[in-house]
C-alpha cells in the first residue's frame, strides 16, 4: 500500500490520480511515503477512494518507517472497517488516525533503534462527489476550485498554533522558524488528536492536492494555484516538484494530486 518513489497516473470512478516523491537534494533518504492505490475490491462504493501523504521523523531510517506505517496501518484500518454507501465516513476516519498512531507508536517502543519516531500524516477520502480529511502534522491538502486555491487542513506546528491564535499574520507564518517544530505528530504519543473534517463539496474540474512541507515550505501558494490551473495532471505534479528542487530541494518532496473527471 505504501508508494516510496515513482508515479503513479491512473484514472477510476471518475478520478484521475498522478503523484509522485522525491529525496530532495539535502536530505540523505527519502523519508515520505503515498498511497494513492484504488481501492480494493467491492470497497468503492462504501468506502470511497483514499489518498494519503506522510512524512516521516527519527534517525536510523526510522522516519521512514514510520512514515511507511501510517500509510499502511491508516488504509487498512479504514477498509477493513464497517462504512457504508451513505454513512459518515469521518468517525472511521478518527479511528483509522488511533490505529495509525498507536501501531507506529508500539514499534517505537519495541525496537529502540526506533523510539520516538513519528509522522505527519494527511488523509483525502472521495466518495461519489464529496471529500473528507484526516490530518496530523504539517503536511497539507489543498482544494483548487474555480480558479482559486484554498488550504484545507491547519499546520500543526509551532507557527501554525501562532496563526491560528491570531500572534501572527499568514505573511508571518510562512517565514517563522516555528514550521519546523511540530506540535502534533503519529507516534510520539500512545494517543493523539487528530483533525478530521469534511464533506467538503466537489466540482467536476476540480483538483485535490496533497504534499509534504518539501512543497509549501518553498514554493508559494500563488505559484502552486498557477500550476495547478495551467498544466495537465502529471506535468502539474513533476513541475511542482521541479520547483522544489529549483528553490533548493532543502526536504523530502511528496506530491498527490486527484482529478475530479469533468464527465
Amino acid at each position: 500500500m505504501t508508494e516510496t518513489n515513482g508515479r503513479d497516473s491512473r484514472a477510476a470512478s471518475g478520478l484521475r490520480v498522478a503523484a509522485r516523491t522525491d529525496r530532495g537534494l539535502w536530505r540523505p533518504s527519502n523519508q515520505d511515503s503515498f498511497f494513492a492505490d484504488p481501492s480494493p475490491a467491492g470497497k468503492e462504493e462504501s468506502h470511497g477512494r483514499l489518498f494519503l501523504v506522510a512524512d516521516g521523523m527519527g534517525g536510523h531510517a526510522a522516519g521512514e518507517v514510520a512514515s511507511r506505517l501510517a500509510v499502511e496501518s491508516f488504509g487498512r484500518a479504514y477498509y477493513e472497517a464497517d462504512v457504508t454507501a451513505r454513512g459518515d465516513p469521518a468517525p472511521v476516519l478518527a479511528a483509522a488516525l488511533s490505529a495509525a498512531n498507536r501501531v507506529i507508536h508500539e514499534e517505537g517502543a519495541r525496537d529502540h533503534r526506533r523510539s520516538g519516531m513519528g509522522t505527519t500524516c494527511t488523509a483525502a477520502l472521495i466518495r461519489g462527489d464529496r471529500l473528507w480529511l484526516a490530518h496530523v502534522g504539517d503536511s497539507r491538502a489543498y482544494l483548487f476550485h474555480a480558479g482559486a486555491l484554498r488550504q484545507l487542513t491547519q499546520d500543526h506546528n509551532l507557527a501554525g498554533m501562532l496563526l491560528s491564535e491570531g500572534r501572527i499574520d499568514a505573511r508571518e507564518a510562512a517565514g517563522h522558524e516555528g514550521r519546523h517544530l511540530l506540535t502534533r505528530a503519529l507516534g510520539i504519543r500512545p494517543e493523539v488528536e487528530g483533525d478530521v473534517a469534511g464533506p467538503f463539496e466537489l466540482a467536476p474540474g476540480d483538483r485535490v492536492l496533497l504534499c509534504s512541507d518539501g512543497l509549501n515550505r518553498v514554493v508559494p501558494d500563488d505559484q502552486l494555484a498557477g500550476l495547478l490551473a495551467n498544466e495537465p495532471l502529471q506535468a502539474a505534479v513533476d513541475e511542482l516538484i521541479g520547483r522544489s528542487i529549483t528553490a533548493g530541494g532543502p526536504d523530502n518532496i511528496t506530491v498527490v494530486l486527484v482529478e475530479v473527471a469533468r464527465g
